[in-house]
Parts: C-alpha cells; structure tokens; sequence
C-alpha cells in the first residue's frame, strides 16, 4: 500500500523503510514462570483496568493464562482459526 502511495507522490518514503529491531542477545537468565500469586494479581490488576476492559486486554490475558500462549503466539491468532 505504502508502494502504491510512494509511487504516487502521496508520500515521501516508506515510514519503516529504514526501520531496524534491536534483540538484546544479552540476556543470561531464562524466561521464567509467574507464582500463582503473581499471576493472581496480574489478573486482579487487568479486570480493575477500565481501559484493559474497553481493549479486550483481560480476554487476552486469561486465553494466554488458560492456555499457555506466549504474547507472539497471541497477537498471530485470527478469529477464523478459532471455534466460535
């Protein structure tokens, strides 16, 4: 689309054509497992959030906690690969 646009004058450049991800290849400790009350208040803290609510954050949240998807995993879902 951004192509398209560029092609045609509307737009300068490609916003992200120069863009570049930085991976921390630092990282010594592994990702761990929240404790049950980590986790307790951590859904606690999304179910108090008007703003979490009105996202739909808190259904996220409790798919991935109810099924142990990490984040990627969760924002690729697409509703025609789900049941219902």
């Amino acid at each position: 689309m951004f192509s398209q646009a560029t092609d045609d004058g509307a737009v300068g450049a490609k916003p992200v054509r120069d863009a570049t991800v930085r991976i921390d290849t630092t990282a010594t400790k592994a990702p761990r497992a929240l404790i049950v009350e980590q986790t307790t208040r951590l859904v606690e803290l999304f179910r108090g959030s008007a703003r979490a609510n009105e996202l739909d954050v808190v259904d996220i949240v409790d798919w991935m906690l109810a099924t142990g998807a990490r984040i990627g995993e969760a924002v690729s879902l697409r509703t025609a690969e789900t049941a219902g």
